[in-house]
């Protein structure tokens, strides 16, 4: 719209008009040329629209901060700042900041009597355009003094979360509890010792891009640990380190050994998963067991591992029974399976002796073999399992530190966990089975009443 068509006096006749007919007015809604008639219909439908209520008139206020050029008289460069810091776009290099403060000090004492010779922000500016601001030239005289070259704000932060991200990975390790409001006062604290940014306030914006950024996140706790164990720790692993020296050292002797681990596995007799899928907001997710004791009681599995991929074909299982006995009849049998009974799933010294005999000693027993076992009080006894081993079978035996199976326990890695899941699997497969299978009797029966 051209706004030297318009002619206001002629608009401003005609919205009055609109209103008040009996106004005596010569100019006429036909005299306006078309961007005065547009004028003139937008100005009546918003007076319309104010009159009736109907009009909203909102407001918005700005406040526009402009980096000021001129020189304040009373503002003194010699003046120390808090913080060396710089909102520059460019990275002030050493060459830079050096060159610009010899500048600065060949100018005048007029403006500084007694001391060095300074230049105005004016006459800074005319050789280093990257001089801008006020701040600028005070953050150059700052360095000049001091040394100290000043970086970005986001270099600043970017030290801040790296400081950190420190701090909370020492937290972790050391299995404390802590929160977003941990991570805030902990941030605040980092940013006054170091004196990063004086405006830093740890928003949960910065919070949460800084737990994107590093990982971290809410997790639920899975495990405790004692103060104790926790602190033992190094000790283990140095434990750990000294049997793998140990085993290295005894195949090096003996390239031609067969190595064997087994290890001690607890499975209930009913396993179910600990999630499954349900509907939204529900309170409770009920699942079916056959029996909920069985959930609870558990069997001691002993499987046999080689490191040459090697598994023994027959595994021990302790199983706990009410009288230490089985039933005659219902009880699957197999081979493969060598079963003791007692009135507990727990092994005993007499189960340990019967597993070196039945299972660990039969069969197939290499001349050379080291056995790795976990540090069971049964299999601390040397001597009790050398008794039970074949007498031409030479046999190293050595024990994994307590605590540290999970480190260097390949039976607790390779095989446990894989028959748990197994488990898992096999429990709730067949109760799906039987859902579906139910529902195809029901939906049998009433097509027969039907029929």
């Amino acid at each position: 719209m051209d706004f030297f068509a318009v002619s206001a006096k002629a608009v401003a006749a005609v919205v009055a008009s609109s209103f008040d007919p009996s106004l005596d007015i010569p100019v006429t809604r036909d005299a306006l040329n078309f961007s005065e008639k547009k004028w003139a219909d937008r100005l009546i439908a918003m007076l319309r629209g104010a009159e009736s209520g109907e009009l909203v008139v909102c407001e918005r206020v700005e406040a526009i901060k402009e980096d000021g050029h001129e020189e304040e008289e009373e503002w003194d460069f010699e003046e120390p700042i808090d913080q060396p810091a710089t909102n520059t776009r460019h990275t002030w290099t050493t060459e830079m900041m050096n060159e610009a403060y010899a500048f600065y000090r060949t100018g005048q004492k007029l403006r500084n009597p007694g001391k060095e010779g300074c230049r105005s922000l004016t006459s800074m500016n005319k050789k280093f355009r990257w001089l801008k601001t006020d701040q600028d030239l005070r953050t150059l005289v700052h360095y000049g003094k001091s040394g100290n070259k000043p970086t970005n704000r986001n270099e600043q932060l970017r030290l801040l979360a790296e400081a950190l991200d420190e701090e909370v990975t020492a937290l972790i390790d050391s299995g404390a509890e802590f929160h977003d409001y941990n991570l805030k006062e902990m941030a605040i604290a980092l940013n006054e010792k170091k004196k990063c940014w004086p405006k830093f306030t740890a928003s949960e914006r910065w919070i949460r891009q800084w737990k994107s950024h590093y990982r971290v996140t809410g997790r639920h706790i899975t495990k405790i640990v004692s103060v104790k164990k926790k602190k033992d720790e190094g000790k283990i692993k140095e434990q750990v380190d000294e049997l793998r020296a140990q085993v290295q050292q005894i195949v090096e002797e003996h390239p031609d050994i067969y190595i064997w681990n087994c290890d001690q596995t607890g499975m209930v007799k009913e396993a179910h998963g600990k999630r499954t899928l349900a509907r939204k907001g529900v309170k409770q997710v009920v699942c079916v067991a056959q029996s909920v004791g069985a959930t609870t009681s558990s069997i001691t599995l002993l499987p046999i591992i080689g490191m040459d991929g090697y598994v023994k074909p027959k595994i021990f299982v302790q199983l706990g029974e009410p009288g230490g006995k089985l039933p005659k009849k219902g009880c699957y049998r197999d081979s493969t399976l060598d079963i003791a009974v007692a009135t507990s799933h727990i092994m005993s010294k007499l189960s340990a002796i019967h597993f070196y005999k039945e299972v660990l000693f039969s069969g197939f027993v290499p001349p050379k073999l080291l056995l790795i076992l976990d540090s069971w009080p049964a299999f601390k006894d040397h001597d009790a399992i050398r008794l039970c081993a074949p007498p031409n079978s030479q046999l190293f035996i050595v024990n994994i530190p307590p605590g540290g199976t999970a480190m260097c326990q390949p039976a607790d890695i390779m095989c446990d966990r894989i028959l748990a899941n197994l488990k898992t699997g096999q429990c709730s497969t067949p109760q799906r089975m039987k859902v579906y299978c139910e529902q195809m009797e029901d939906a049998a029966r009433i097509n027969n009443c039907k029929v």
